[in-house]
């Protein structure tokens, strides 16, 4: 679950483990969050139609007879009393689980991290044509000069721009051919 709302939502791992019960709409036409974001910045951020059925999943099974407003989502419990979960526990879950996948697909990086899933998401959305502002509103960025970090083109990208840039070359016959000679004068060939 934790994977799922860190790719689906581009939040930070900071945020992730801070999410009550009370933060999540998903009984709605629009499933949302309300994350707390840094600077104690909140903002609303939408939940895909899977990523909710996930999270209503693991309501039930983690929270099945708890809805109190303030009750961590993700939590551990130590010494018989409830935590958030640590930050360093989810970037453990998420190296583990980036190992696990690492064996059938030799791409994922040695080391992955939380903030990894967050530049994914977001660079993946730059590349399928979100506007920046829009990455930079979800991303809970509060000047979208930090958001074009996350800004590179792919090498489909940087190759459709160029094939646009060609669009008004002239053809591909050779400007020279029926004027040989008047280039053989120009370059002095005669």
């Amino acid at each position: 679950m934790m994977l799922i709302l860190l790719f689906d939502t581009a939040i930070r791992v900071s945020e992730l483990v801070s999410i009550t019960l009370g933060d999540i709409l998903i009984d709605t036409e629009n499933p949302v969050i309300l994350i707390h974001g840094k600077g104690r910045k909140e903002r609303a951020i939408a939940v895909s139609d899977r990523a909710a059925t996930h999270l209503k999943a693991y309501i039930t099974a983690y929270h099945k007879d708890h809805t109190e407003p303030v009750r961590p989502l993700f939590f551990t419990i130590i010494h018989g009393k409830m935590n958030h979960m640590s930050v360093r526990n989810v970037e453990r879950i998420v190296n583990k689980y980036g190992e696990i996948v690492r064996e059938n697909n030799p791409r994922i990086p040695e080391s992955t991290y939380p903030h990894l899933v967050r530049r994914t998401r977001a660079t993946g959305l730059y590349r399928d044509g979100i506007p920046l502002e829009m990455i930079s509103t979800l991303l809970g960025h509060s000047h979208s000069e930090t958001t074009k970090l996350y800004a590179s083109a792919s090498v489909e990208q940087l190759r459709d721009a160029m094939k646009k840039g060609q669009e008004n070359e002239p053809s591909e016959a050779p400007l020279w051919k029926g004027h040989e000679e008047e280039m053989k004068k120009k370059f002095g060939l005669r």
